[in-house]
């Protein structure tokens, strides 16, 4: 909803989630009323590793 440095289109890892942010690798944040879409591409080889375990 929101442009983030001139685009509205961001391409990032995914951290994780607290107080109701998105917490993106290289410390960015964004705060969810401020998504309007995200798109998920999993990284399949690491989920595979973690199922190993």
């Amino acid at each position: 909803k929101k442009p983030f440095n001139g685009s509205r289109v961001y391409y990032g890892k995914i951290e994780g989630f607290e107080n109701g942010e998105a917490l993106f690798s290289e410390g960015l944040r964004f705060k969810k009323e401020d998504l309007q879409e995200v798109r998920l591409n999993p990284d399949y080889e690491q989920l595979l590793k973690n199922k190993a375990r």
